[in-house]
């Protein structure tokens, strides 16, 4: 776990409570917090904590986004992720990070449920990526690539 990355950084609190999870989600996350949320999922935990959560998480994947908003919120983190980390060898193609590779098909993938769970609410069921893609290539948003934006 990265202490950094909790809510109000370095000034937060490691542990909250739900009910403060879920408010910050609410009214101060930033979007990709809520994109990390698309991948979050309990693994073990009391099962009434276990259903609050995938509740907070479901309401908030399920906001209406103005897409091009989103769509440029969700590509410049992607830009600094890119330029943060970057390929430490130019000389070959690395598949997860480079352009093209498995870490812009998760940022696409997070997008297109950021953008359109809250019509198509099925797209929150899942948080790994094969099975969103598998539940997208059913809709017809995936037919129609001018509905991405």
């Amino acid at each position: 776990m990265d202490a950094r990355l909790r809510p109000s950084g370095a000034a937060g609190m490691l542990v909250t409570s739900a009910e403060a999870f879920a408010d910050y989600q609410k009214n101060e996350a930033w979007t990709w917090e809520h994109q990390a949320l698309v991948r979050a999922r309990v693994v073990y935990g009391d099962p009434q904590l276990t259903a609050h959560f995938d509740a907070v998480r479901r309401e908030i994947m399920t906001l209406p986004r103005e897409g091009k908003t989103l769509q440029t919120e969700v590509r410049e983190m992607r830009e600094k992720m890119r330029a943060h980390l970057g390929n430490k060898h130019r000389d070959r193609f690395d598949i997860k990070a480079d352009e093209g590779g498995i870490t812009d098909i998760e940022f696409i993938t997070q997008y297109l449920v950021l953008r359109y769970a809250h019509e198509k609410p099925k797209l929150t069921r899942w948080s790994d990526n094969v099975r969103i893609l598998e539940l997208l290539a059913q809709t017809t948003l995936w037919k129609s690539r001018k509905r991405w934006r």
